[in-house]
């Protein structure tokens, strides 16, 4: 049975376009055929010999499926082969051309789908990954569970006192300057190089508190919107949502910006929610 083909262009370089390709955090982003799905799990050892398991949901929850196979060949920006769990084969090749770098799948098909509706499965996933490669903006999101209830873990986020204490994973001496309420502003100082200023354009008390970023600060004080590095960035928005488990609470972190900040933005995230964690977990045990 001939294999299916499909293929796409990417203005990007390859370096960008290995890293979307093969790390969780990117692959949670553009891993679907469509809008209606998501990916809330990445599980994966990027080795030959290695295993992956990404699990695909309805954004409803009503189905969800594992995606899985073992990678048989890898050679850095050129090629990866995996064998999925039903003994089909995969290759895709990455070639750099003057234009960007062409993407290319070859897949052993399935029996039970049309070859048609294949062809066209495939072919959407790789447009998705081509339209997240290529935007200006990307984005991503941190979720952790914490051991107190919600109203901790909003004076964790909203009181200075309690803020400062992981806050400083950002950079030493981190801190805020406002009131946190709806059409408000907020001031997030560095100390070493300045801030950046954010309008709260949705606030719920102990559930939810959505952000746009609106100018840099200059280590002076003063707000600034004309350089090229505060043109990229203003724009870039936050979403902190909180949710009640059986066993503590979720804080979940959603945040869009230009894809130059992302991965310094979603590393700070991971190291200041574990932060947070800990300290609210020394404060439970000692008060």
């Amino acid at each position: 049975m001939e294999r299916i083909k499909v293929e796409t262009l990417v203005n990007r370089p390859i370096s960008d376009i290995w890293k979307y390709w093969t790390l969780a955090p990117h692959i949670r982003e553009w891993y679907t055929a469509s809008d209606d799905w998501w990916v809330p799990c990445v599980d994966q050892s990027f080795v030959v010999g290695g295993y992956f398991k990404y699990k695909l949901s309805l954004r409803d929850n009503s189905t969800s499926f594992d995606f899985k196979g073992q990678f048989s060949r890898i050679i850095k920006g050129e090629v990866i082969e995996y064998i999925l769990d039903d003994s089909r084969e995969v290759i895709t090749r990455f070639k750099c051309e003057d234009e960007g770098v062409r993407i290319t799948q070859e897949i052993d098909p399935d029996k039970e789908t049309s070859e048609e509706e294949q062809a066209q499965g495939w072919q959407a996933v790789l447009d998705h990954f081509k339209l997240y490669s290529e935007a200006d903006h990307m984005s991503f999101r941190v979720t952790k569970v914490m051991p107190s209830d919600k109203e901790m873990l909003w004076d964790y986020l909203t009181k200075l006192d309690k803020y400062i204490r992981w806050a400083y994973v950002f950079s030493d001496g981190s801190r805020f300057e406002g009131d946190w309420k709806k059409d408000h502003y907020i001031r997030f100082i560095d100390p070493s190089s300045g801030g950046t200023k954010v309008h709260i354009d949705e606030l719920e008390e102990l559930e939810k508190i959505f952000m746009t970023h609106e100018a840099l600060i200059t280590q002076e004080g003063k707000e600034e919107v004309t350089s090229d590095q505060a043109k990229i960035w203003i724009g870039t928005k936050e979403k902190y949502q909180l949710r009640t488990l059986d066993n503590g609470s979720e804080l979940s972190v959603c945040i869009r910006s230009h894809h130059s900040f992302v991965d310094f933005l979603r590393d700070s995230w991971e190291n200041a929610m574990s932060v947070m964690k800990e300290k609210i977990e020394d404060e439970l045990h000692h008060g």
